[in-house]
């Protein structure tokens, strides 16, 4: 029985593709058992991506099962993606990550774990090596805050497939993955995140495009409101998560120094509208616009 499908959207990625892929299938527990399979869910890429999915195929045969959408679908491929898994357990995942050794065979034993009671599982990848720890909804949105817009950290059960349909949905959003974690949360109100680091990050030649507030601050926060007015969501741990998404993730990439993503970073004022209102907002965007001056003056001087 597959214990573990890892379902991998992809497009015009080929070759960090290939090299994810590599990681994968070099795992002792993906080459003696058949425990793990991959999935990878091409988004009708223009590159060599069907050329490098052919090659692993021929080798690992149904291990790896390769589909290619008859259109760019955009993000709704993250839920054809899931919907394509056999395994107990379907694990999102980037195309742009390099898997750890015994990664999987850690994933597969917390998987069977698990595997009577089916919480929500979320694998956080922190780099700290913790812990597996247990939480409730408000708990696990205080602990994750924002990484639980990683689509690398998301998966769910074969039995909950039935949140597919809302993520196919809310794929405009970007953040579809997000919108089934919170209903999975509400609906099963118990979460198991596991913090041990399983992969690192391959940097791919273009990442971003889309309107980092939009997404991040109007679209994120949006899925929070539901829970808020059905008294879900203690209002004190979604203002720590509204002012931590603005201070560690959107502004550091909106004064981002080293322009090593692009965004679309129109109509900044008018998403972040919520936040007007406190000083802090304009005290955050002074320390960052100050701290991308020194770094220019410095690199001038250099």
């Amino acid at each position: 029985m597959i214990t573990l499908s890892v379902c991998i959207p992809t497009y015009n990625r080929a070759e960090i593709l290939k090299e994810s892929l590599n990681s994968l299938v070099s795992q002792k527990i993906f080459q003696e058992t058949d425990k793990v399979e991959i999935v990878i869910s091409d988004n009708c890429s223009s590159d060599q991506t069907r050329n490098v999915a052919a090659v692993f195929v021929a080798k690992y045969g149904d291990k790896i099962r390769y589909f290619c959408n008859e259109y760019n679908c955009c993000d709704e491929n993250f839920s054809l993606a899931l919907s394509r898994g056999r395994g107990m357990f379907l694990k999102l995942c980037n195309d742009t990550l390099c898997y750890l050794p015994d990664s999987l065979e850690n994933m597969v034993a917390l998987v069977e774990a698990l595997a009577a009671e089916k919480p929500v599982l979320f694998f956080e990848n922190t780099y700290k090596n913790r812990q597996i720890f247990t939480c409730g909804f408000n708990e696990f949105v205080e602990h994750v805050s924002f990484l639980s817009t990683w689509i690398g950290g998301f998966g769910l059960w074969q039995e909950d497939k039935a949140y597919l349909e809302g993520m196919r949905q809310k794929a405009s959003s970007q953040l579809s993955q997000v919108y089934a974690l919170l209903k999975m949360l509400a609906d099963k109100q118990t979460a198991v995140v596991d913090e041990r680091q399983f992969c690192t990050m391959l940097r791919p030649s273009t990442a971003g495009g889309y309107n980092l507030a939009e997404v991040f601050i109007q679209n994120y926060l949006s899925f929070y409101q539901p829970y808020l007015q059905a008294g879900i969501l203690d209002p004190k741990v979604f203002e720590r998560a509204k002012w931590d998404v603005l201070k560690r993730y959107v502004l550091p990439r909106m004064f981002n120094v080293k322009n090593r993503y692009v965004y679309d970073k129109s109509k900044f004022l008018t998403y972040t509208r919520s936040y007007h209102q406190h000083p802090k907002f304009y005290f955050l965007i002074l320390l960052l616009f100050l701290k991308k001056i020194k770094y220019f003056f410095k690199k001038l001087l250099s």
